[in-house]
């Protein structure tokens, strides 16, 4: 990294460069031959010489290979004693590698296309870039209006280019490597902000902001979405792709008001208006309240909240191969706007709306010592969610069938789905500059405990006539697949040119409804749902070391070790019926083995273990 320094004027100058370079780590399980006979209905001395000579059947559960560069400029240049210029650009740039799925000769026969009689990994690489850039003008007018006007243009693009593998329905002219598409994002924004004092106890502010944001799908070549398309990952057809754009202009009004030295209300108000989804007013109302001094801080909000659905939420169309159920099948997620969603009868989005309240503690009993506490519930209602793999023949493969979509065995789109809970606290206390030794010895801790629950199905989804649009599975992964406790403790001690820190990080535990596991199918609300099976991850800590060492003001080399200990997720399986076999199960969660730390389709934190960091920085 290189960075920049201050102008006789007071103005500064920053610039910044990023290289990096992962390279693949594995993960790989070791298949059960029985239950991957059941999957793919083949011999079973087939599948036993081939996981005999390949006990993990070739799949590579790796870490992707990244390799990136970014760069960063900012700056800030005087105009006069009361106005200033100021600027930031960036731009970054990756390419991450990964594979699909090995091939088995079992399941998917090559058919000489790709010579490889044991199977073959399909590669999958993607190309991205990002970049932003952001040019504003501040100036304090003789009457001590501060004055901010800004203009952001910014965006990511990512294509995908899909190796090692062919598409089954052209048969031996099939390519075996394809461009399958991808997307592009990028938005306009414009800002105008204005505050002032307006006497010792009154401050306003107000302002706007205009967005236009644009998303593109680019559709893949030919061969990558002709009939079945490429295996592993199908292109993007054409009329699946597009450019799609939106626009709103949103105003505000903040207003706070210093009753005494000790007492403080803030009010906040915003308008908005989608070119998509209409109008929509927000507010909030927020109060403080000193109650020893600035040692003891009391603090409380209520607000309301709008999210309209995201361009990818209402355009984004795809089919996949995935493992559920304990079988490979092509799910089809197609847009919430397409000819799919208009047979199946799925609703256009709309937006999400929330009620939130706060309340919290500030504990500074000296400069050293700091405690916050806060507290949180958060109601979402008409939640943008993605549906449950449908299947249904009556209600969604059959209307599907009818207007030529016969290619897939499932079906999923974004849905206004139900109304969520979520009941939390945050704990962040610091205890600084203890003397130890010649150095300075720091402890941190911060703490976060939620729990989310669903209240009732979206009033959007009345008159559906669909089976569980919503069921356990999606359940899990809205409310419980994220720890419902998480901390990390961390201390520091700096002497002379030294930084050390550790980092102890505690995941607590998280519970999902695996596909395929006995009653994950189940609406989320149906009777029988509290008593079906799931699958507990366990609370686990990870240790984190850092030292830097500052070699001159201008040279620092930095080194970390990321979970030093190597401790890996664990989980059990909880629940299962009397009847159906531990092994069974896992298996299907696993798909036979192959995922063995994390399951197939849930993960609780990383499976990839200790990590080695090296950094080295340079200023001028």
């Amino acid at each position: 990294m290189i960075t920049g320094s201050t102008f006789k004027n007071g103005g500064f100058l920053t610039f910044s460069t990023n290289l990096q370079n992962n390279d693949y780590a594995y993960r790989n399980g070791k298949v059960n031959s029985y239950w991957e006979t059941q999957t793919f209905g083949a011999s079973q001395s087939d599948v036993d010489a081939y996981l005999a000579k390949y006990p993990d059947a070739q799949n590579k559960n790796a870490y992707p290979k990244k390799n990136s560069i970014s760069f960063l400029i900012n700056t800030s240049i005087p105009v006069s004693d009361r106005s200033n210029l100021y600027a930031n650009a960036s731009f970054a740039t990756k390419k991450v590698s990964s594979f699909a799925n090995h091939r088995t000769p079992y399941w998917v026969n090559p058919a000489n296309v790709l010579n490889s009689p044991d199977g073959f990994t399909p590669t999958f690489i993607g190309d991205l870039t990002d970049y932003g850039a952001t040019l504003g003008y501040k100036t304090k007018t003789e009457s001590e209006w501060n004055i901010d006007l800004s203009a952001t243009f910014g965006g990511n693009k990512i294509l995908y280019t899909v190796g090692n593998t062919f598409n089954a329905a052209l048969g031996a002219s099939s390519p075996i490597n394809f461009k399958p598409g991808g997307f592009r994002f990028n938005n306009i924004i414009g800002n105008i902000d204005v505050s002032k004092r307006l006497s010792e106890h009154i401050a306003l502010a107000f302002g706007s902001e205009a967005r236009k944001e644009e998303y593109e799908i680019y559709a893949g070549d030919p061969a990558s979405y002709y009939q079945t398309g490429s295996i592993s990952f199908p292109g993007a057809s054409p009329e699946n792709s597009g450019t799609f754009s939106r626009y709103n202009i949103g105003v505000y009004a903040d207003a706070a008001f210093d009753i005494s030295e000790a007492t403080t209300f803030n009010a906040t108000a915003r308008f908005e208006n989608y070119s998509d989804f209409g109008n929509a007013l927000i507010w909030k109302f927020s109060a403080r309240q000193n109650i020893i001094g600035k040692k003891l801080v009391a603090r409380g909000s209520v607000s309301t909240g709008f999210r309209a659905p995201t361009l990818q939420q209402v355009y984004l169309s795809t089919i996949q191969n995935v493992f559920a159920n304990g079988k490979i099948v092509a799910e089809g997620l197609f847009n919430n706007v397409g000819k799919e969603a208009k047979a199946v009868g799925i609703p256009k989005l709309d937006a999400e709306k929330s009620l939130n309240f706060t309340l919290g503690l500030g504990i500074q009993p000296n400069k050293n010592f700091s405690v916050t506490i806060d507290g949180y519930l958060i109601n979402v209602y008409d939640r943008i969610l993605l549906s449950s793999r449908m299947s249904d023949k009556t209600t969604i493969l059959d209307p599907l069938n009818n207007i030529g979509i016969t290619n897939v065995n499932a079906a999923s789109f974004f849905i206004n789905g139900v109304d969520t809970r979520t009941i939390g606290l945050d704990l962040v206390a610091n205890y600084r500059n203890i003397d130890l030794a010649k150095g300075k010895l720091a402890f941190n801790l911060a703490l976060n405990m939620n729990h989310s629950k669903i209240t009732k199905n979206s009033d959007k989804l009345n008159g559906l006539n669909l089976s569980a649009p919503f069921n356990r599975t999606e359940e899990a992964l809205a409310t419980t697949s994220r720890p419902a406790l998480k901390s990390v403790l961390g201390i520091d001690y700096t002497i002379q040119k030294w930084n050390i820190s550790l980092n102890n990080t505690l995941f607590g535990k998280a519970t999902y409804a695996n596909s395929g596991m006995p009653g994950a199918n189940l609406a989320w609300n149906d009777p029988d749902a509290g008593s079906q099976s799931y699958l507990r991850f366990r609370p686990r800590m990870t240790t984190d070391i850092t030292i830097n060492y500052n070699i001159n003001s201008k040279n620092t080399i930095n080194f970390g070790i990321l979970n030093v200990f190597n401790v890996l997720p664990k989980w059990e399986l909880r629940n299962l019926p009397s009847n159906t076999a531990y092994d069974e199960v896992y298996n299907t969660v696993t798909f036979n083995g192959r995922y063995q730390q994390s399951s197939y389709d849930a993960q609780h934190f990383s499976i990839f273990g200790t990590q080695f960091i090296l950094g080295y920085n340079i200023k001028f």
